[in-house]
């Protein structure tokens, strides 16, 4: 039992249920969230009294001497019926934080809440995010991350002020706010981690089915036509079931904003190398080995070679292009290079040994 000596003193030879204004039993964190409570008077038992929790005080209505702080009613105070646990809701510690959070949300996405019993705006937020995590009934976890007992997690969150509450994805923060926002707003931002799980589902469906990450985009597209994500990966997908033209309708439609996302800039690069695929590379390595000083023949193998992805044999040709002919034919011959640096992984030895060849033979 929390130990609450105003409080005992008025309700010492009364009933031991308190019970707030919708008749519920409940303890005493759950009091300090709601805006009312209620419990049996002296003289006669049928009769309640509302207290109010404004201000950061419990105010009985006729007896303003005994305003208690709220603060004192930040504990566990069970006196009746235990509240139904939900399924979507936990409450975290310092020993289960990381399974809780970062393994969960490999699984799942987790809502993070960093509260305090001391703080009135966490009171305020916390019943808005619980009747939130019931509603949606799975769509995420809500996780209830007290900062008096797990100040580690609160610091490696950066959390800086309470509330905070963060949306992770397989084990990565997606976003987060501060504050107590109202209704309407944390429900515009819950869709906006539902859209940002859905695109990451549909680039992982990529490499098993680019028809059904098509579709996923596509979905995503009409739900947030702003978000340029979705739209890129639109633009993958069809470049991966080769519908060029499809896919370069896209991206021409990005292009309109005046720039295009590293990603695009990725598919735009994969559709200029794609130009020449098909094309006998056998019969293309003839005829540059029998003209070596035609840059023009030269280039047209390197960006075959390319579309062909053979990247290292199309970046040595376009190199050499670039050594023998810096001003006409080897600015073109450096922008297939360029291209090839899109398409190749950020972390490709290709691209760091061509890059600085490149940059050597530039300047």
């Amino acid at each position: 039992m929390c130990h609450l000596p105003t409080i005992r003193k008025k309700i010492r030879n009364k009933s031991k249920t308190l019970l707030c204004t919708r008749g519920k039993v409940a303890h005493v964190t759950d009091f300090t969230t709601t805006g009312w409570l209620s419990f049996p008077q002296p003289l006669n038992s049928s009769t309640l009294i509302a207290y109010d929790l404004r201000d950061g005080w419990m105010n009985p209505p006729r007896n303003p001497k005994h305003r208690i702080p709220t603060s004192h009613l930040g504990c566990q105070f069970m006196t009746g019926e235990k509240k139904q646990e939900s399924l979507w809701i936990i409450n975290t510690t310092a020993e289960t934080f990381d399974h809780d959070v970062l393994e969960k949300s490999h699984k799942t996405l987790v809502v993070v809440d960093f509260w305090a019993q001391w703080c009135a705006p966490c009171r305020a937020l916390a019943p808005v995010l619980e009747n939130l995590a019931n509603e949606y009934e799975g769509e995420f976890t809500l996780v209830k991350a007290n900062t008096d007992e797990v100040p580690e997690a609160a610091g490696k969150f950066r959390v800086q002020g309470i509330p905070a509450v963060y949306g992770v994805m397989a084990g990565d923060v997606v976003d987060f706010f501060q504050g107590a926002l109202p209704d309407d707003q944390i429900r515009s931002w819950l869709e906006r981690l539902f859209a940002a799980r859905t695109l990451a589902e549909a680039r992982q469906l990529e490499e098993r089915s680019s028809a059904g990450a098509e579709a996923k985009y596509r979905t995503l597209i009409e739900q947030i036509p702003d978000d340029p994500f979705p739209k890129i990966g639109l633009a993958r997908t069809l470049f991966a079931q080769e519908r060029i033209d499809e896919c370069q309708d896209v991206i021409d439609e990005l292009e309109k904003r005046g720039f295009l996302e590293p990603e695009a800039e990725k598919v735009k690069a994969a559709l200029s190398l794609g130009g020449r695929k098909g094309e006998d590379i056998a019969e293309l390595r003839m005829q540059a080995g029998a003209e070596p000083n035609n840059f023009e023949l030269q280039l047209r193998l390197a960006e075959t070679l390319a579309g062909a992805e053979d990247y290292e044999r199309a970046l040595q040709i376009c190199l050499a292009v670039v050594e023998r002919d810096k001003n006409d034919l080897g600015d073109s011959a450096r922008q297939v290079m360029i291209d090839i640096f899109r398409v190749l992984p950020d972390d490709s030895k290709l691209t760091t040994t061509y890059r600085r060849k490149l940059s050597t033979a530039l300047y």
